[in-house]
C-alpha cells in the first residue's frame, strides 16, 4: 500500500496500527481504508494512545517489506524476549506489563 520511494510510508502503517485497534463494528465510523480490514482488532492496548509511525527511508521500507516475506513461525520467541529486556528496563517492563516466559519455562 505504501508508494515506492517511501513517502507515505508511516501513514500505512499508521492506518494498520488504527485498524489494530478498532473494533469491527467501529470501522466504519473510524474511516479507515478499505484494505485495513485485513487486520484485526488487537484487544488488550497494544496499539492504544499514540499512534504515530517514524517516516521511512526507501531502504527501511525495503526492509520492511523483506522481512514481511520471512516464514516467522521459524523464528524462535526466545529472540524477541531477549530484545524486550535488552531495550526495556526492569521497572518499564513491569509498569507495562511486559512479562516474558521463556519456551522451556513454559
Amino acid at each position: 500500500m505504501s508508494e515506492r520511494n517511501s513517502s507515505n510510508t508511516h501513514e500505512v502503517i499508521g492506518a494498520i496500527f488504527r485498524a489494530m485497534n478498532t473494533k469491527g463494528a467501529d470501522r466504519a465510523a473510524a474511516k479507515l481504508p478499505r484494505w485495513a480490514d485485513a487486520f484485526p482488532y488487537v484487544n488488550g492496548g497494544l496499539f492504544s494512545g499514540s499512534l504515530d509511525a517514524p517516516r521511512f527511508s526507501r531502504a527501511a521500507r525495503s526492509y520492511l517489506l523483506h522481512v514481511g516475506r520471512l516464514d516467522w513461525t521459524k523464528i524462535n520467541p526466545d529472540i524477541f524476549g531477549s530484545m524486550i529486556q535488552a531495550v526495556a528496563e526492569d521497572e518499564e517492563r513491569g509498569a507495562l506489563g511486559l512479562h516474558y516466559t521463556s519456551v522451556p519455562n513454559i
